[in-house]
């Protein structure tokens, strides 16, 4: 997704963004707020599911694959 919370098109970099729970996912942190970090300003799927913020950039390719740009 975009800074405007919009899915972004292919080739173009977005923020990733999972529905919980999944695998491997922080359910607390130490010395930060959980809430606050994951899913504070974090927008709705598109079938107004919860979302988290997962902090990669990824881009969609032509082929329906994505690629991971960079971690936060």
């Amino acid at each position: 997704m975009d800074h405007k919370h919009q899915p972004v098109p292919e080739g173009i970099q977005g923020q990733l963004f999972l529905v919980p729970p999944s695998i491997g996912l922080s359910q607390t942190l130490l010395n930060r707020d959980h809430h606050k970090e994951y899913y504070a300003k974090t927008p709705k799927g598109p079938n107004g599911e919860t979302l988290r913020a997962h902090g990669d950039q990824m881009v969609k390719l032509a082929n329906g694959f994505f690629q991971v740009r960079s971690s936060s």
